[in-house]
């Protein structure tokens, strides 16, 4: 469905998180000092509103964690820069300088690994990294990478926020004389909109000076000549790639996930955006995106899968797959009514497998999923579900004969790892009617049509038709699959090609490396 709610939400939320900030001439009118600060909340306004839409159209989000209700009363950015000053400690000698800077914001795997797996094939001299966040800064500590606190002194720290404070006090007094309006679908819903983006605004906004005060320090000590990004959308990405503009550092971009919204993939800031795919690229593009700023790279989240060097997590039921069909499935971060949906449709078709069993994958940033916990809780087939908090994926789609999900990047990585992909058809349009709508998907509705597509693939031969059929698709969506992408990022910011040199047939994947894991 194309009009359902969900997607009507979702399309309501982009288009005000898009133009909420500007003014009648387009310029920013929350231009604070010299830092805009209306468009670096985008990602931010959009996730708030979309939750908003949701409440009211009955998928509330319950069930927060402590940080999740302090972003939603908009002290997120306060304990964000306590938490990296704590885990720093007294801030000792001024980072290393280096050529290259990774700048981490987002602790999600699909954020994180990336920059993780570019760092280690930088080798030496090794690239200074920055941290804008402690679950960030925590997870370069457990890989053995020393990461800088993105921080500055406390006297600075409160001068800024003090004028920040005053400027968003007559910059918000300014925005309410041009009498904003909103409404969704024919209704106004002015007042709730505008008690939201006050709350954020106030909240949020002057920490914006201090994030850029911080980058300013970072870039000025480590003097690098490219910084390196998961996103130029997000607050921290977009503010670092403003202000390495200023230090005449170029910024890369490593793409995050599956393009599907405006929001937090263009417009493009940065001066390269290394990409998964020809695809990716031809999607930045179709969304305006200048082409000399892509280059097909790969994606370094697959290495590993494709070299190999991933094993089964013992914990998880090792069965003859002839008589237990292994259904894994991946939640969503969107909504709780997807994710509810999805889950009954595999737990009753785990009901009609006497001996098969599902992994349920929770979203690294999955606000609600109490109503999944209740239903395998009340199933009778709880016994055989598990569900995996914080394992990582891909010994999971290693484990998994088949992988069930509705609208996520997983659908990609299911494929190179060599698991088939069922998709559901539940509120709102699936991967299989947009990102990956060539590859003729099959599609299960009901539990009975899960388990005759469960037990069908795990014959072995079966799913090597299904992923004979997709590779040339999968070679053109998910990009080089030689497991050298961290590698060849590494080269490019060590040589950049030439960006005429640079197309879908440079670096000739290796499809012979696509397939079906042994156990």
């Amino acid at each position: 469905m194309v009009n359902d709610p969900y997607t009507a939400a979702y399309a309501w939320a982009e288009d005000v998180a898009t133009h909420w900030y500007l003014d009648a001439d387009g310029a920013d009118r929350f231009r604070i000092l010299d830092l805009d600060c209306g468009g670096a909340l985008t990602v931010d306004v959009f996730d708030r509103l979309f939750g908003l839409s949701r409440s009211r159209s009955g998928d509330p989000e319950s069930g927060r964690s402590p940080f999740q209700l302090a972003k939603a009363g908009g002290l997120d950015r306060t304990l964000r820069a306590w938490g990296v000053r704590l885990l720093s400690g007294r801030r000792g000698r001024p980072p290393r300088q280096a050529r290259v800077a990774l700048l981490s914001e987002l602790d999600t795997p699909s954020a994180f690994e990336p920059l993780l797996a570019v760092a280690r094939a930088l080798g030496t001299p090794k690239p200074a990294v920055g941290a804008a966040d402690p679950r960030a800064q925590l997870r370069w500590r457990r890989a053995g990478i020393s990461a800088n606190p993105l921080s500055i002194d406390l006297r600075t720290q409160e001068r800024l926020l003090r004028r920040a404070h005053r400027a968003i006090d007559q910059a918000w007094a300014h925005f309410l004389i041009s009498d904003p309006r909103f409404a969704e679908g024919g209704v106004d819903v002015t007042q709730p909109v505008l008690r939201s983006l006050r709350q954020l605004s106030f909240r949020s906004m002057p920490w914006l000076l201090v994030e850029s005060a911080a980058i300013d320090r970072f870039l000025e000590d480590v003097r690098p000549e490219w910084l390196v990004v998961s996103s130029d959308q997000h607050r921290i990405g977009r503010l670092a790639t403003t202000r390495a503009a200023r230090h005449g550092v170029q910024v890369m971009v490593l793409q995050h996930g599956l393009p599907q919204a405006r929001v937090g993939y263009v417009p493009i800031r940065a001066d390269v955006v290394a990409t998964w795919s020809p695809h990716a690229s031809r999607w930045f593009v179709d969304q305006g995106a200048d082409p000399a700023r892509l280059v097909v790279l790969g994606n370094p989240r697959f290495d590993d899968l494709l070299r190999g060097d991933v094993t089964i997590d013992p914990g998880l039921p090792a069965t003859a797959r002839a008589a237990s069909p292994r259904i894994l499935l991946p939640l969503s971060g969107a909504s709780a009514e997807v994710n509810a949906g999805i889950t009954r449709i595999a737990l009753n078709s785990l009901g009609q497998m006497p001996a098969g069993y599902l992994v349920i994958k929770l979203h690294p940033g999955l606000r609600d999923w109490a109503a999944v916990r209740d239903a395998v809780h009340r199933s009778a087939v709880g016994d055989r579900v598990f569900i995996a908090h914080r394992q990582p994926l891909y010994p999971l789609l290693r484990w998994a004969d088949l992988t069930y999900l509705h609208r996520s990047s997983v659908a990609v990585e299911s494929l190179v790892a060599g698991t088939p992909v069922a998709v559901a058809a539940v509120d709102g349009a699936s991967v299989a009617d947009h990102e990956l709508a060539a590859f003729d998907l099959p599609v299960a509705t009901t539990g009975q049509a899960l388990t005759t597509l469960a037990t069908r693939f795990v014959d072995r031969a079966t799913t090597a038709q299904f992923l004979a059929r997709t590779r040339d698709l999968l070679v053109d969506v998910a990009g080089p699959l030689d497991g050298q992408s961290a590698r060849r990022i590494a080269t490019y910011l060590s040589d950049p090609i030439p960006r005429s040199e640079v197309s879908p047939s440079v670096y000739a994947p290796n499809v012979n490396s696509l397939k079906r894991w042994p156990n």
